[in-house]
């Protein structure tokens, strides 16, 4: 019998020789707890031998839109993100930097797919992703300007078509 501070482990497998094992750990609450293991022997406690990891939280995420091609700097801010990696839309962020706090991370997006998507950050103690966080907007194309010439002095009214042109 394998317990991490007052719950049974699971899927425990011992090697041939007694001398290892391996185990699937219980939930728990955050912070360290002692691991214990019992055979028909006696029980050999260890103190303070495993330590639950806090999940990390995502409060905000600025900007909030980028273009689809990435290189849009953003600030996560939260709790728990020390040692964090950062996904945007699936895709790793570049150059991501978390504060000595563990409050904030400075990243720059990737490229991604335009649309709201979401924000993962994964630590040692678990991943969450903040759904609809970042809004990757495509680049605007133009595929006509009307008229085509005007006078130098300006003046001249154009109209201009082409598509992802609403911000401009």
């Amino acid at each position: 019998l394998l317990k991490v501070g007052d719950a049974v482990a699971t899927g425990v497998i011992v090697n041939a020789a007694g001398t290892s094992l391996t185990a699937i750990t219980p939930a728990s609450t955050v912070g360290p707890k002692s691991v214990s293991v019992s055979t028909p022997g006696g029980t050999a406690t260890k103190a303070t031998a495993f330590n639950y990891l806090p999940l990390p939280t995502i409060t905000s995420v600025a900007p909030s839109a980028g273009p689809s091609t990435g290189g849009t700097p953003i600030t996560i801010n939260g709790t728990s993100l020390k040692g964090a990696s950062v996904q945007v839309g699936g895709n790793p962020a570049i150059g991501t930097v978390v504060n000595d706090a563990g409050t904030s991370i400075a990243a720059i997006t990737p490229a991604g797919a335009p649309g709201a998507q979401g924000v993962t950050v994964t630590t040692a103690g678990g991943a969450v992703t903040k759904a609809g966080a970042f809004t990757f907007v495509p680049a605007p194309t133009i595929s006509a300007v009307t008229p085509t010439s005007g006078p130098l002095v300006g003046g001249t009214s154009i109209s201009i078509t082409g598509t992802n042109l609403l911000g401009a």
